[in-house]
């Protein structure tokens, strides 16, 4: 084998690794916002592979009104994405959305 065909060996051989890392987070149940940003790629690459690893799409998880408003409060108040996301259990990306849904309401 020449070198660049080790090389194209070895980019194949870490895509598929990130691959199945990716489909791994999702059978954790991992928010799809979080492996997105975790692997940099998009929501549909994580749909798309899941959907090709033979893995059902998750229902959409709903977030309690009342738990909205405390964390606009919360952001209001200055605090970090990161601990709202883990005292409400949801992802970073969905804090920053409420934000977004809120700084333009104002």
């Amino acid at each position: 084998m020449t070198d660049d065909e080790h090389s194209i060996q070895r980019e194949h051989e870490l895509r598929f690794h990130r691959s199945m890392l990716i489909i791994e987070r999702y059978k954790e149940g991992k928010p799809i916002l979080d492996i997105c940003d975790e692997f940099e790629v998009s929501r549909g690459t994580v749909l798309r592979l899941a959907r090709a690893a033979g893995l059902a799409r998750r229902p959409k998880r709903r977030v309690p009104e009342e738990i909205r408003a405390i964390v606009v409060e919360e952001l209001e108040r200055g605090d970090m994405y990161k601990e709202i996301a883990a005292r409400y259990d949801v992802s970073e990306s969905w804090v920053h959305l409420i934000e977004g849904s809120w700084s333009n309401a104002l």
